[in-house]
Parts: structure tokens; sequence; C-alpha cells
């Protein structure tokens, strides 16, 4: 039996991070195939069709719909709207204009909201066609679907990634930390006024910034030199994924300040790694996160709170033990996503 999970292109977001995650049993051969570009796995069953093709591109698409011909899938898993409309055609000719064994469709959900129109159009006609949908999160399931009933084909599916990394809270530093896309959505000007008014009071206190540029890098770097920052404001550059720097290790608190979310990966990794988040409590983080518990809340008390655990070395410790073991023992995007394949392909 034949499992493809189809995906635009590798990064550095969470839906890549995710599938490169992946650890097949041996149930069934499945592949993870990202359309285009270079892939930062060197997995076996991680495959890129076609590395000259772009996402804007028609090849982008042809070259997708040519691969899902030549390898003929029993299922298919089409993560973001530019492959669910891949596909949509596809499952179309494949039910229609074929004698082929049946096809089972799963359209995945990775946000609470449609990015633009494009995506709702294409996203829901191929969630009409599928057996069923896939949400990484509760947040993206009550967001997308939160103006229709809920239909039983659609499923919640882990997206909480395993580190597995064993790391000493000892020798922490006052310092802050930020990893992901440098895009508007996570507001990293809300995270640097944040710091602003921490650092008054925590002067040797450092934040540090990993990440791709996705439009902003410069305006933040206007705002941390508008607010003097400059020498406690650091722009690191992308960090590699499942690589944590030695100044992320040795910081203490995580800031997530995003507008919206989804699974939020980056929280989940930081908190595993025993950093407190400092979060707003959007997407699926208000279900993991606890304020006062195993994190702060981005609100007006957080600044009394995030100095009270810097004074207070019992209360970071707390916060810092909560947040690492919150994830002890939950179900892992691997494991939930053979189980779900093995599932569908059994019925």
């Amino acid at each position: 039996m034949k499992v493809i999970h189809l995906i635009p292109h590798d990064g550095l977001g969470g839906v890549e991070q995710a599938a490169r995650s992946l650890k097949p049993n041996g149930s069934f051969n499945v592949e993870v195939a990202f359309v285009c570009g270079k892939t930062l796995s060197e997995e076996s069953h991680i495959k890129v069709i076609s590395q000259n093709s772009n996402l804007n591109s028609f090849s982008f698409y042809v070259n997708g719909f040519k691969y899902l011909l030549d390898n003929e899938p029993n299922l298919l898993i089409s993560s973001l709207w530019r492959v669910s409309l891949i596909a949509t055609v596809y499952t179309i000719y494949r039910r229609i204009f074929t004698n082929k064994e049946p096809l089972k469709l799963v359209v995945f959900i990775h946000a609470n909201k449609f990015a633009h129109v494009a995506d709702k159009i294409v996203t829901s006609i191929a969630m009409s066609l599928a057996d069923e949908v896939w949400c990484d999160s509760q947040a993206s399931k009550d967001g997308i679907f939160s103006n229709k009933r809920s239909s039983n084909k659609v499923k919640v599916i882990s997206f909480f990634t395993n580190l597995n990394e064993h790391v000493s809270i000892n020798d922490r530093k006052n310092n802050f930390v930020f990893w992901g896309r440098l895009a508007k959505q996570k507001r990293l000007d809300k995270a640097i006024r944040f710091f602003k008014n921490i650092n008054k009071h925590v002067p040797e206190a450092t934040f540090y910034i990993f990440g791709p540029d996705r439009g902003e890098l410069d305006d933040l770097q206007e705002l941390v030199d508008k607010l003097e920052l400059n020498k406690n404001v650091l722009f690191m550059g992308e960090k590699a994924p499942n690589h944590y720097p030695e100044e992320a290790l040795n910081s203490k608190f995580f800031i997530n300040t995003s507008s919206h979310e989804g699974m939020a990966i980056a929280v989940t990794e930081a908190m595993q790694l025993g950093l407190v988040p400092i979060v707003t409590p959007v997407g699926e983080i208000a279900n993991y996160c606890i304020d006062g518990l195993n994190s702060i809340y981005y609100q007006d008390s957080a600044y009394e709170k995030v100095l009270n655990a810097i004074n207070d070395q019992t209360v970071y410790d707390s916060l810092s033990s909560n947040a690492r073991t919150y994830w002890n023992q939950k179900v892992d995007y691997s494991m939930d996503f053979n189980q779900n394949c093995q599932r569908i392909l059994s019925v």
C-alpha cells in the first residue's frame, strides 16, 4: 500500500518540520513528497519531485500531477492549498477516468483561518472530495469549521514533535530568545517592545532572534535602533532545523507574541528544552500553555511575572520544570500519522 504526503516545498515552517520528523513504521510504503526545491532531510522516504520548478510556475502543478500518475498512491495526503489543487485534479481524474484501485484522499489543515481567497476556494473544494480532513490542532479545527457543522470525517492529528533532548537547566542567563520566521504574523515588534521594558530592570539581558526574513527584518532593525537596543537585541540569522544554538540553550525565556498560530511547534520545542515561554494564547498555544504554571501570558501583568521569575530562582525553576514535563508521554506526530494511515487503509 502506497501513501504519499504531498507538500509544496521543504523549509523551516512547522508543516515541513513535522513532515521531516516522520518515521515510517513499515506497515505500508510512505513517502513525503516535496513538489519543488531541495529538502533539508537525508531520509530515503523523503523526496523532491523537481528541484527546478518553483511555487509560482505552471510546471509546479504539472510535475506534481505527473508524479501522482506515475506512483499511483492508495492514500494521498495534501498539505497547503497549492498541492490541494493538484490533489483535487488528480482525485477527480483517478475516480472518474480510470479503473484503478480506489484512492483515499486526506486534506491536512495547518492554520485556524484561510490565508486568502485562493486558499479558501481550493481547500474547500478539496475538502468536499476528501475522505477525511486532518487538522494539526483543535484550534485549527475550531477556526476552519467554526461556522459550519463539523462532520465525522474531521480529525485532529497530533502535531507534537518529540525532541528527545536532555539539556541541563543550570547556568542559564537572564536572556530571551525567539526562533521562527520573521513575518508579520509573529509580531516581533511586540516582543522587542516587551523586552525593552524588561531590559530597563535587567540591563545585562539579551534577546536573540533566529529566523529567515519574511519581509519584516528592516522594520524590526529600525525599531531596535529607535529603542536603543542595538547591543541587546541581536538578529542571528536562520537556525538550522533541530539545531539549538548555545545562545538559545543558555537563555531562560522564549518570546512568542504572534497574532495567530496553529500548533506553534517552536513553542513546544522551547518548552521541551526547559525555556519558559512568554506567549500570546492564540491557536493551540492556549491549550498547552497555562499562565503561571508552565508559561507566562503576554498581558499587562507579564512584566512583573517575568521579573519575579528572574529574581526568584524557585519561581523560575518551577515554570521551567512544568514546561519541560508537560510533553512527557504525549503521542507525537509520527505515531499519530502512522496509526491514522493504517486505520484508513484498513477500511
